[in-house]
């Protein structure tokens, strides 16, 4: 499951906490480091969960025929090698062969800028082509 990926911008010395809803409001926070978490995203998409199965089936109820029987191996068609197929782009004359695979990607999106973000963003909002866009299109500063 190398393909995959579960938060790569962080270590797994890293501390996650997960704060319970307001449904199990009795419940404590769930604080964790990263690497177990990471480890465990992992599992899930190694063991048998039939999600080729899944895949497969909900394809068929949407009738979309990819010819690919479900298999119980994981790592083997959708979510590892990839399903072989070709692709007509608009414009271009040859078909394109390749697979289409299902890939994972879990990742964190913070709520709120970093002081650094903020920097960033005064560099690039400094650029004169910003300011003529705004006049020319009455954009708010």
């Amino acid at each position: 499951m190398s393909n995959h990926e579960f938060l790569s911008d962080f270590s797994n010395e890293d501390i996650l906490l997960f704060h319970p809803s307001e449904s199990q409001e009795p419940l404590p926070p769930s604080m964790m480091k990263l690497g177990r978490f990471r480890s465990g995203m992992q599992e899930l998409f190694e063991e048998d969960l039939n999600l080729e199965h899944h895949v497969c089936s909900f394809l068929e109820k949407k009738r979309i025929q990819t010819f690919v029987a479900p298999s119980r191996e994981v790592d083997t068609c959708w979510f590892g090698e990839g399903i072989a197929c070709e692709v007509l782009k608009l414009g271009e004359s040859q078909w394109r062969t390749g697979k289409i695979r299902i890939r994972v990607s879990v990742e964190f999106c913070p709520d709120e800028l970093q002081a650094n973000d903020v920097e960033h963003e005064d560099i690039e909002s400094s650029f004169p082509l910003d300011e003529i866009r705004r006049e020319e299109f009455h954009y708010p500063n």
